[in-house]
């Protein structure tokens, strides 16, 4: 039985990557995705999806969620970074907004601000807030 569960845990990840191998994304956002590595070359699958994620323009996205919602935008003293996480075919991003120094242009003490963003494969927003969605 437990052989048998391993097996089937396996297989239902191997066919959830091969949904979703950069020809689904090619398909689905109908572009050419470049410079991309098969998932299995990656050490962690989170890696893969995020090089396929700045490719299709999902941290942008996520960007302009942010701005449009809180007023954030960023300028020489404000900088936006993103996490990018792929689940269930839906992206998950996290949004840091880091306050940087104007004189030496390195991050300022204190606690960055964060917010989720969710969004589906069309780009529409499913969540944007301050926990992370479930």
């Amino acid at each position: 039985m437990r052989a048998f569960l391993i097996t089937l845990c396996l297989t239902l990840t191997a066919v959830a990557h091969a949904r979703e191998d950069v020809g689904y994304f090619e398909k689905r956002y109908q572009t050419k995705i470049e410079g991309v590595n098969p998932i299995e070359s990656y050490s962690d699958p989170d890696e893969y999806y995020s090089e396929i994620a700045g490719r299709l323009g999902i941290p942008q996205a996520a960007f302009d969620a942010v701005a449009k919602a809180y007023g954030w935008t960023p300028s020489p003293t404000q900088q936006f970074q993103a996490i990018v996480r792929r689940n269930q075919q839906k992206w998950t991003v996290l949004v840091i907004h880091v306050s940087l120094d104007e004189k030496t242009g390195n991050p300022l003490k204190g606690k960055p601000a964060t917010r989720f963003v969710q969004m589906n494969d069309d780009r529409t927003i499913l969540y944007c807030g301050e926990k992370q969605p479930r």
